[in-house]
């Protein structure tokens, strides 16, 4: 595998203490999504782009209810602090300036991979988020994850604050990558997959504590076990540990092969204790169990110009819906199957629900066999309401099994 890129060493955004609240910020004045707290159920508020999403917990809030503001910022007009960072994006401005929470809410923020630089095809490097104090310096946000699915141009990043002030992103040390294996697999055959955990930077002022390396399997695939480079006491930069994991189809479905790293990142600074950041990087990849392998379609003889062809009427098909667990008890997948459809015929709907991410809304194309299939993001257990535009009435799953 290829040497690591360059990236950011942590100590440009790593400080040490907990996060603090900050009594003021400053900002632009454009479009944002607003939302009230209540301090009786757990409140998710979405940014005015729907790209950073906050989870606020029952308890989080003791005082009366107050309106949040998420107001997306392009990099050029975020503090110069912020600016500053190694891998910096666009970014947000979190008001009423200096809210500050009992309990800590996480945070999640879409990014486009297309937008992130020197990433390697089969993996993904951390991509933390950094925050400012009342004093107005540097702080990273704590339990720091990065998450990505091998073939999908959105990348998450993940953390939890306590206070309001400015968000943004900024390039981190930990590097994991995992091989992409065919879609298509056999119920009880087995498959291997190599990976790598690596510390990407090599601006020489970073090293990685305690890096290790978990294979998981989720849905209809399990885990069987691992081969792993012994563990090293540390990573100096460019340095990496190498792996392979072994996985089974146990049954018919789509499942999840995943690669979880782990180390904790240390920046020597002057005169100053060092800092250690611990970082999650988690990178996945889906299959479909079948029980028999797709046949080719063999070529027809030729015929005469068909006739036009009509749209079957969505109304013929059947629906069907499961949930799919990626990483259990973070992010799920509300899957939908349409089916009796004409290949290539669109069909769209919505799904709604108490932990839908999004606007819920999905379209899908039916393949060749006349099936279409929808996947809409959600972060907890149902009910769930699924409703296919042109199919009569709904189907509703009162929860979504862990997997």
């Amino acid at each position: 595998m290829e040497r690591w890129q360059r990236i950011a060493a942590c100590s440009t955004v790593a400080l040490a203490g907990a996060l603090i609240l900050l009594p003021a910020c400053g900002g632009g004045d454009g479009g944002s999504a607003v939302s009230p707290i209540p301090t009786e159920e757990s409140r998710t508020v979405t940014s005015d782009d729907g790209k950073l999403t906050l989870k606020i917990p029952p308890a989080a809030r003791g005082e009366d209810d107050v309106e949040i503001t998420i107001t997306s910022v392009p990099l050029e007009e975020l503090p110069e602090e912020l600016q500053e960072v190694q891998g910096a994006g666009d970014g947000y401005r979190l008001e009423p300036d200096g809210l500050q929470f009992n309990q800590p809410v996480a945070v999640r923020l879409e990014l486009d991979r297309a937008e992130l630089e020197d990433q390697p095809e089969d993996g993904i490097t951390t991509y933390a988020l950094v925050s400012l104090t009342e004093d107005g310096e540097r702080e990273l946000l704590d339990e720091l994850r990065t998450e990505a699915t091998l073939g999908e141009e959105t990348v998450v990043a993940r953390g939890e604050l306590s206070h309001f002030s400015w968000i943004t992103r900024t390039k981190g040390s930990l590097v994991v990558s995992l091989e992409k294996k065919p879609r298509i697999q056999l119920v009880g055959a087995t498959f291997t997959a190599k990976g790598q955990v690596g510390n990407g930077d090599l601006s020489d002022t970073v090293t990685m504590e305690g890096p290790s390396a978990t294979f998981l399997g989720f849905g209809t695939v399990s885990a069987l076990g691992d081969t792993l480079t012994p563990p090293h006491p540390n990573l100096d930069p460019g340095d990496s540990v190498d792996g392979t994991g072994s996985f089974k189809c146990d049954q018919p479905g789509l499942g999840t092969y995943t690669l979880r790293g782990k180390a904790t990142s240390v920046v020597e600074v002057k005169d100053q204790e060092p800092i250690r950041t611990p970082l999650t990087v988690t990178v996945d990849a889906v299959v479909e169990c079948v029980t028999d392998e797709p046949t080719p379609t063999p070529t027809p003889a030729p015929t005469p110009a068909p006739t036009p062809a009509t749209t079957a009427e969505p109304s013929a098909a059947t629906l069907s819906l499961d949930c799919d667990h990626r990483i259990p008890n973070v992010e799920s997948d509300v899957i939908v199957t349409v089916s009796g459809l004409q290949s290539g015929q669109t069909v769209s709907g919505s799904v709604t629900g108490p932990g839908v991410i999004g606007d819920g809304t999905f379209s899908a194309v039916a393949n060749a066999n006349g099936t279409a299939e929808a996947r809409v993001p959600i972060n907890q257990f149902g009910p769930y309401n699924v409703t296919v535009d042109g199919l009569s009435g709904s189907i509703e799953v009162e929860d979504c099994p862990q997997g």
